[in-house]
């Protein structure tokens, strides 16, 4: 078979034995160029030949790039708070997620043992709980806590 060399990026290639004609060789990035190349001549030509189709793609580019901005995301959106009714539901369903338990008397037992461990984890000492923010907050406060009724505690040249 004939090679031949690719019109993006001048590396040789054998072309497809159905697309003797072939000019760009299968790397991602030629395949890629190529299909820019190709849909920049069609918008082209056909934005000659017909105006109203122009005008038509370019309403409706900007109808989507309205939609795109205007689109929700995590950033523009603000999260609602979790009323108390809703806590019980939400803890279920994310044990449910991580467990792949759906009995809800199952679920109902996971609770309780995760309750029990959050409970012994509050009362543990720091070195179980540092990976939590929150726990090691307390932890803090237990600490300045400790040092503010100790005598002469933080008092430097007294």
């Amino acid at each position: 078979m004939k090679k031949t060399i690719c019109k993006y990026c001048k590396r040789l290639f054998s072309p497809d034995k159905t697309h003797p004609n072939q000019q760009c060789c299968g790397s991602k990035s030629c395949l890629q160029t190529d299909n820019n190349a190709r849909q920049r001549r069609f918008y082209r030509k056909k934005c000659k030949e017909d105006s109203d189709w122009k005008k038509k793609m370019s309403q409706r580019k900007k109808k989507e790039r309205l939609r795109r901005s205007s689109s929700s995301s995590l950033d523009n959106t603000s999260a609602t708070p979790i009323s108390a009714s809703e806590y019980e539901p939400l803890i279920l369903g994310v044990l449910s997620t991580l467990t792949g338990y759906r009995n809800s008397d199952d679920l109902f037992k996971i609770r309780q043992r995760c309750i029990e461990k959050g409970k012994k984890c509050l009362n543990a000492p720091e070195a179980l709980c540092l990976n939590n923010n929150a726990l090691s907050v307390k932890i803090n406060e237990k600490k300045s806590n400790a040092i503010n009724n100790f005598p002469n505690a933080g008092l430097s040249g007294t």
